[in-house]
């Protein structure tokens, strides 16, 4: 199963996904999505298009997002799951609004987890 082919892909899909999905799968998402910024600061870091002041930029609110990602995964761990997907979509959306190219990578970024989890994690 993949999440574009049953969703439009947008990230309200997403949050509606994970707000539907338990805690097992919301860890498993969150290591696919740590898997896929690894991918992600990756790119940004070997495009010759970005300067080294928007390369710094860029990967500054990718660490910024990973550091509250990484929180929310290890609340998941200790079973403290309330609002799970509040601080999710808040966290997501604060790093967006900090820069439009970031957004741009974060997002395609999301969708490519979300994609690895429904193929792998529903089999």
């Amino acid at each position: 199963m993949d999440f574009k082919e049953n969703n439009k892909g947008t990230f309200s899909d997403l949050m509606h996904l994970l707000s539907d999905k338990g805690t097992d799968y919301k860890i498993r998402f969150l290591d696919y999505l740590f898997f896929e910024i690894t991918i992600m600061n990756r790119a940004i870091w070997s495009d010759n298009e970005y300067t080294d002041t928007d390369k710094v930029d860029l990967l500054k609110w990718s660490n910024e997002l990973t550091h509250r990602l990484w929180n929310l995964s290890f609340d998941l761990k200790r079973n403290e799951t309330n609002d799970f997907v509040v601080k999710f979509k808040g966290h997501i959306d604060f790093c967006k609004k900090q820069s439009n190219e970031f957004s741009k990578h974060i997002s395609a970024t999301l969708f490519g987890a979300a994609d690895k989890s429904e193929r792998l994690i529903n089999k």
